[in-house]
C-alpha cells in the first residue's frame, strides 16, 4: 500500500501526552517509504526521503515548518537502498552512505546550502547494508551493520560495528565490533 507523500512535525510532550503540529504541512513529490529527520536548532529541520523507486531527497526547513525548500539531492546520491542519516556536529551536517562494501560521509553547511562530494571513509572486508552516522557533541560514530556468512553455522550473521571519530570526521579509528545478531535491526534515533 502506498500513502501519498505528506509531511507533517509534531511536538510530543511526554508529561501531558499531547501532539502539537509545528509548522505547516508540506507536500511531497513522491511516496516516501523511509524518512530521517534532523533538527538543527528550534526552527530549523532537515528531512531526508526514500521513496519507492529508491530514489534520495530531502527537503529543509529554517522557519519552524512555515515554509519548505523544494525536493534536494545529496551530491552524488540520487538513489539508494536506505535513506540517508544526516547528523548536526560542530555546526556541520554529516551523512552516511553505504554502498557495498564502502562507506561514505558527506559534509555539509548546517543550514544545507553547501555539500561536499562523498569521501570514502572506509572500506570493509564485508557488504554493509546500513550506515549511520551520529554525534555526542564531542565524537563522531560512524555505526554500520555487517552481514557475514560464518561456515561453522552454515549461517549468515548480522554484526553492529562502529567508527568512532575525534576530529570532525577528518580521521577515523579502526573498526570496533560491538554486537552479533542473527536478524538484522533497525536504529532509531530520537531528537
Amino acid at each position: 500500500m502506498e500513502f501519498s507523500g505528506v509531511l507533517q512535525l509534531f511536538d510530543y510532550n511526554v508529561l501531558t501526552n499531547t501532539l502539537t503540529q509545528i509548522g505547516n504541512r508540506h507536500s511531497i513529490g513522491s511516496n516516501a517509504r523511509e524518512i530521517e529527520l534532523t533538527k538543527i536548532n528550534e526552527l530549523s529541520f532537515l528531512v531526508s526521503f526514500r521513496d519507492y523507486e529508491g530514489n534520495i531527497f530531502y527537503l529543509k526547513t529554517e522557519d519552524g515548518a512555515e515554509t519548505w525548500s523544494e525536493q534536494q539531492y545529496f551530491p552524488g546520491i540520487s538513489s539508494g537502498d536506505r535513506v540517508i542519516n544526516v547528523t548536526l556536529h560542530n555546526g556541520n551536517l554529516y551523512a552516511a552512505q553505504s554502498e557495498n562494501e564502502s562507506i561514505k560521509i558527506i559534509t555539509g553547511t548546517s543550514d544545507a546550502s553547501e555539500w561536499s562530494t562523498p569521501s570514502e571513509v572506509f572500506l570493509n572486508d564485508a557488504p554493509v547494508p546500513y550506515a549511520s552516522v551520529y554525534s555526542n557533541g564531542s565524537e563522531l560514530f560512524l555505526v554500520f551493520e555487517e552481514e557475514k556468512y560464518v561456515e561453522l553455522i552454515d549461517e549468515y550473521q548480522t554484526d553492529i560495528s562502529f567508527l568512532v571519530s575525534n576530529d570532525d570526521g577528518i580521521t577515523w579509528s579502526e573498526k570496533i565490533n560491538t554486537l552479533t545478531l542473527s536478524e538484522p535491526i533497525c536504529f532509531l534515533k530520537l531528537l
